[in-house]
């Protein structure tokens, strides 16, 4: 473009008449720099005018009370509906290394997903409830599956596992039933909402500035020209705020309809929550009648303990017969007597007192 210009300038300063390609490339040349010129001349009225205004120096056309509580609701649903997002991600995968990983792979999917190549799936984590599972299993498996407490585990860590892949089924429901509409709702709606909105900004700011050079022009030629361009300018405004009164509507409307993601998300929780106090509570039946012969003894009654190769009960131990005479000093000592049997308030477990 640079050479052809030069090549253009050229011609016309040696004043040979150019040829029919070179006056095609000269007219649209020209046209692209008066198109530039008019969108920089555009822009540097807006940039001055919402300086103005922001500066208190200028008027500012005010919206109507309902398109005003329509932008205001509009705002209120998307910060709320992206911070419910966030709270449910965080809720169905607490893992921030998995969650940016599903998101960097989401991405890579809308982008592949127009192409002919088969989008790269992510990897599949392992839960902490089957991480759990599997560790239980080895363990029990190593003690021995047939001991009582290999069985213990083993079993344990079957029912973890199925926990594990409830918790799968509640990330994936909640992920197709909460998070990809509401996420749909945000990235379309919402999204056309903002832009609506950022265009009748537009659309007052060129108003407002027609209306300031309509007051700041003095010759009768020019007023009929800024009058006119005003009026031009307040069709395009009239036609914006309706387009975002009827977008903005429709975003209200449709916000009231959520209350399905979230009784789908409400089922999607209590199917998991039901499964996991099922299994826990096979568990526990299962294990529970072999409970006492598993365990140590030492587990099972914890009034004994042992101190020196020597059980003690833990009741019997708390009294005391006392060996020598003593006769308090001060308000926080006892007088005690030989022979005497007293009770201990405070019990030490690993010291013997003779």
């Amino acid at each position: 473009c640079f050479a052809k210009s030069l090549e253009i300038l050229s011609v016309m300063a040696s004043g040979e008449k150019p040829s029919e390609a070179s006056a095609t490339t000269t007219s649209s040349t020209r046209e692209r720099l008066s198109a530039f010129r008019n969108r920089a001349a555009t822009s540097y009225t807006r940039v001055k005018q919402f300086t103005l205004e922001r500066l208190g120096r200028a008027e500012t056309t005010v919206y109507d009370s309902e398109l005003e509580t329509l932008l205001e609701q509009t705002e209120k649903i998307k910060s709320s509906t992206e911070r419910m997002l966030n709270c449910v991600e965080l809720i169905l995968q607490p893992n921030p290394g998995a969650r940016l990983e599903e998101k960097l792979y989401s991405t890579i999917h809308r982008v592949q997903s127009s192409s002919a190549d088969q989008p790269k799936q992510p990897r599949p984590h392992k839960s902490p409830f089957e991480c759990l599972a599997s560790e239980l299993s080895h363990c029990g498996n190593s003690f021995g599956a047939e001991t009582q407490f290999g069985a213990y585990m083993v079993r344990c860590g079957v029912a973890q596992g199925k926990i594990g892949e409830a918790e799968k089924r509640l990330q994936e429901k909640g992920r197709t039933g909460f998070i990809a509409p509401l996420k749909a709702f945000l990235e379309i709606d919402i999204r056309n909402a903002m832009q609506e909105r950022r265009n009748l900004n537009v659309r007052r700011i060129d108003l407002d500035a027609a209306k300031s050079k309509v007051k700041k022009t003095t010759s009768a030629e020019k007023i009929h020209a800024a009058e006119a361009e005003l009026r031009t300018y307040q069709h395009s405004f009239d036609e914006q705020v309706e387009q975002t009164r009827s977008v903005l509507k429709k975003i209200v409307e449709t916000h009231i309809s959520h209350y399905g993601y979230l009784k789908a998300l409400i089922a999607a929780q209590r199917e998991y929550f039901g499964e996991c106090v099922s299994q826990l509570s096979e568990v526990n039946v299962a294990i529970a009648p072999s409970t006492a012969q598993t365990l140590p003894a030492s587990f099972t009654n914890t009034n004994v303990f042992e101190v020196n190769g020597i059980e003690l009960d833990r009741d019997e131990s708390r009294k005391a017969k006392v060996l020598y005479d003593y006769e308090a000093e001060n308000d926080e000592q006892v007088s005690i007597t030989t022979d005497q049997v007293i009770g201990l308030l405070i019990w030490f477990p690993s010291e013997v007192i003779l």
